[in-house]
């Protein structure tokens, strides 16, 4: 009988050198170092070793820690680092209370450690407020840092001394719910010359918010999210911008996110090539109290005429055929209908909802109102569901004729639709583009996932290899471009993708700190 020895397990990790330890322990998350030491007794030596010359930190929310443990274990770090340089800190100090002035020193010692440290990514996140005057102040160490490339910082004051000469490494900047008045943007824009990259998520400020950067500045994307639901005048939230003013000569990217602002205004922009813009109200009733701010979408795409890229949502689509059924528009635009972007090359349509067949009365109002001559991918992106909303204000009446001008033509080579159900509004809608790209290669149908069209092109390839019967019936839709392809597929199935990503902040706003912190 074969005798079977038991295997032994040999621990061949222990005993490397001290060097190959932290050559390893570097390449480890933070918080798995720090469960290493449970490992054994002389891992936690190891350990102990090791983290007073640790370069990449991260103090992050659980919900089985207590905020005075916490704090404890942040200062027994910092007390006990010794090297001169981290590279990167991130604190997420979830459980503070506003009430307690304690936290907010406690916080403002951490950002100092890591100021004197010459960090390079700072990344704080704090909800320490209930009310905006909550907001703990940055130390003013923080913006003598010279090393910092990257800085997130939330719930704060963000507030430049008098002798800030500028962070003359940072290329990222990263603000939510934090205040900056436009004195604050002015100093930061014009002393952090190689900043390229400016988030703002619901900050507080004047009521025109102005961002204003000087010629030689090189940011060159900004990030606007206004999250913040107001439902009438009275409800608006303290501190938060009602317009905006944009001058960036070499901003590239410009992307709008959430409540509408009451005018936007955009200047020195001849760099710019993509914009994105996702301007939502709650109701009807919201929008109604702005009626006279209606323009400003198409102000803005006017203005910004000459990008490549344009990434749209259903409030832009919206205004666009609300205002060709209330004004007139040649006497209240002061500027010709319809807009020319002679050198768009991309274009995504993305709606909230399902589409329905009122909502087409939009989509062709959009595209009798703009001309693209050099379009060459339109990416049309529909939702899960039907909110109702929009059935409740359109009045107008559903008809063929609705499309619009006879003439009009798309030059668009490549057409993707993504969350395809097989409506007769898509059907309609696919019918209509159909028609109108007389140059159109390749159309590209996404079912939508466990919708029942997705169900029949499983079954179809499981019992014949592909879908062809469906795809037959797409290929015969009238088309003028004979040569055009339409493909039936599931996700995943054709990797054709947009290139700006959408941002879905609706889900993630909520739980920012798991976005920011992966915990």
């Amino acid at each position: 009988m074969e005798i079977i020895h038991p295997r032994v397990y040999e621990d061949r990790i222990t005993h490397l050198s001290t060097e190959l330890h932290s050559n390893i322990l570097r390449l480890l998350p933070f918080k798995t170092v720090i469960e290493m030491s449970t490992l054994s007794r002389q891992w936690k030596a190891i350990v102990k070793d090791f983290l007073p010359y640790v370069e990449n930190i991260e103090f992050l929310y659980e919900e089985n820690v207590e905020i005075d443990e916490f704090i404890d274990n942040v200062n027994k770090f910092c007390h006990l680092h010794r090297s001169p340089v981290i590279r990167s800190v991130k604190i997420n100090f979830a459980w503070a209370d506003p009430s307690i002035e304690e936290h907010k020193r406690e916080l403002n010692r951490w950002i100092e450690f890591a100021a004197r440290k010459s960090v390079n990514d700072l990344d704080v996140y704090c909800p320490l407020y209930d009310e905006w005057s909550d907001l703990f102040v940055v130390p003013n160490l923080l913006f003598a840092c010279l090393s910092i490339t990257s800085l997130k910082l939330s719930d704060c004051r963000f507030n430049p001394p008098r002798t800030f000469g500028g962070l003359k490494s940072l290329r990222f900047l990263y603000l939510q719910e934090a205040y900056i008045s436009n004195k604050a943007f002015k100093a930061t824009l014009e002393n952090c010359l190689l900043l390229e990259e400016l988030t703002l998520w619901d900050c507080y400020t004047e009521s025109k918010m102005r961002i204003l950067a000087p010629k030689d500045s090189q940011i060159k994307i900004l990030l606007v999210i206004q999250s913040h639901p107001y439902d009438s005048e009275d409800e608006i939230p303290t501190h938060l911008a009602r317009e905006i003013k944009v001058a960036a000569p070499n901003l590239k990217k410009f992307c709008i996110y959430g409540r509408l602002f009451d005018k936007y205004q955009f200047q020195n922009h001849l760099s710019l090539e993509e914009v994105c813009i996702d301007s939502t109200v709650n109701n009807r009733a919201e929008k109604e109290m702005y009626f006279e701010d209606y323009f400003d979408h198409l102000r803005l795409l006017r203005d910004a005429c000459n990008i490549k890229i344009l990434t749209i949502y259903e409030e832009v689509i919206a205004d666009v055929s609300e205002l060709g059924m209330r004004y007139d528009l040649k006497d209240e635009l002061h500027f010709n209908l319809p807009i020319t972007m002679p050198n768009l090359q991309e274009l995504q349509i993305c709606l909230g909802m399902r589409l329905t067949k009122k909502y087409l009365v939009d989509i062709y109002a959009f595209f009798n109102n703009f001309r693209f001559p050099k379009l060459e991918k339109l990416f049309i992106e529909v939702g899960y569901h039907d909110y109702g909303m929009y059935e409740s204000y359109s009045n107008r009446e559903e008809s063929e004729e609705e499309e619009g001008d006879g003439s009009l033509t798309l030059q668009v080579r490549m057409v993707k639709f993504t969350h395809f159900h097989g409506s007769k509004a898509e059907y309609k809608l696919l019918k209509f583009v159909l028609r109108k790209a007389t140059l159109l290669e390749l159309m590209v149908v996404v079912a939508a996932k466990k919708s029942d069209l997705e169900k029949y092109i499983i079954d179809v390839q499981q019992s014949t290899g592909n879908s062809s019967e469906f795809s037959v019936r797409l290929q015969q839709l009238a088309k003028e471009s004979g040569d055009a392809k339409v493909l039936l597929c599931r996700e995943g199935e054709v990797n054709l993708f947009p290139t700006q990503t959408k941002l879905d902040w609706h889900s993630f706003n909520a739980k920012v700190d798991q976005v920011r912190f992966k915990v």
